[in-house]
């Protein structure tokens, strides 16, 4: 069976067509086979599934949309994800790794009368044109399921977002960092939006996970602050905790298109190092052997260990890199170079 036959396409009854949501709501129905269940899992136990070499569940979307509501057998409000339908052949699964281009929050619809709602009662999200897969993380999705609808010609609003951490870089004294994110429209005035949610990834792979609750609303500075404490869902640390993190928010305001943004940091612990020769005037004889000893101590002067590599460059051009470095103390090391050549000064 071809793949056209199978999607079937937006149905559109006596709507108005304006510069932004408005008229009487529409549905499309999203293709599931029949006795089909479809939900996001973590471990994608059944969630995004193939049917005759098709991912499903699926939907084209054939004119500019304003998604608002869900008919379902589950009777879940929630999120419904818009992902980009994969040019590949369907041969497993799971495609977690096809990100999510749209986030819809949706309310519940009976299907079996005509919504009543108007734009103004109902969250909005902005749907253009394609072929995607949809589904949710919230709920099940059956056969005959149906997603609600405004629809618009005129397109979005558009909104700019300006994310970033308060330092590229934190130490060991460093608590917390800072993340803020401040938005404009297309005039580059500052405004509010309705919600930011979002997941930083840690350098263990370990995700936390960011409520547009967590949000605070800075009104001097017009900007949105949420303030995080290195840890992650689970509330431990990332191990080691030095690396970079990477933080992606959802941006969502009525009435615009939804923005994703990104950015990323380090964590680097500062270390002072002091290298020393058992000689007061490092300067060495033939048949004579070199000794040194390094200690390493982190910003307040504390023994840190660490993992010591070097580098001599002896006059006649000669690089030494395979010393091997032995720990006596905390945050001591010592070694035994091999013997420099006559008139060698380290």
């Amino acid at each position: 069976m071809k793949k056209g036959l199978l999607l079937i396409v937006m149905v559109f009854m006596s709507c108005y067509i304006g510069a932004l949501p408005r008229g009487n709501p529409c549905y499309s129905r999203i293709f599931i086979p029949t006795n089909w269940k479809v939900q996001e899992n973590v471990m994608c136990l059944n969630g995004y599934v193939c049917y005759h070499d098709m991912w499903v569940p699926s939907v084209t979307v054939q004119y500019p949309v304003w998604v608002f509501g869900v008919s379902n057998q589950e009777k879940c409000d929630g999120i419904i994800h818009f992902r980009k339908y994969p040019d590949e052949p369907c041969v497993k699964n799971c495609v977690q790794g096809i990100p999510v281009l749209y986030m819809a929050e949706v309310v519940y619809v009976s299907p079996y009368e005509q919504p009543v709602y108007t734009p103004e009662e109902v969250p909005l999200t902005y749907i253009p044109p394609g072929e995607y897969i949809v589904t949710s993380p919230d709920f099940a999705m059956y056969h005959n399921i149906r997603i609600w609808h405004f629809t618009d010609e005129g397109g979005p609003k558009r909104m700019h977002v300006d994310f970033k951490s308060d330092k590229p870089k934190y130490g060991r004294k460093d608590a917390t960092t800072v993340l803020t994110v401040q938005v404009t429209d297309e005039s580059g005035e500052y405004i509010e939006v309705d919600s930011i949610s979002g997941v930083i990834i840690l350098p263990d792979t370990t995700q936390k996970t960011v409520n547009p609750e967590d949000w605070s609303w800075n009104n001097n500075d017009k900007l949105y602050e949420y303030s995080w404490n290195f840890t992650n869902d689970d509330g431990v640390c990332a191990d080691p905790k030095e690396g970079i993190y990477t933080a992606e928010v959802y941006v969502k305001k009525k009435y615009y298109e939804d923005v994703q943004a990104a950015t990323s940091f380090g964590v680097c612990y500062h270390v002072e190092i002091d290298l020393t020769f058992d000689k007061d005037i490092p300067e060495y004889s033939l048949g004579e052997s070199v000794k040194m000893t390094v200690h390493a101590a982190d910003e307040n002067g504390c023994p840190l260990s660490a993992d010591i590599k070097s580098v001599f460059l002896l006059p006649d051009g000669t690089i030494i890199t395979d010393l091997e470095w032995t720990q006596t103390d905390p945050g001591t090391y010592n070694i035994l170079s091999p013997r420099p050549r006559r008139g060698t000064s380290l």
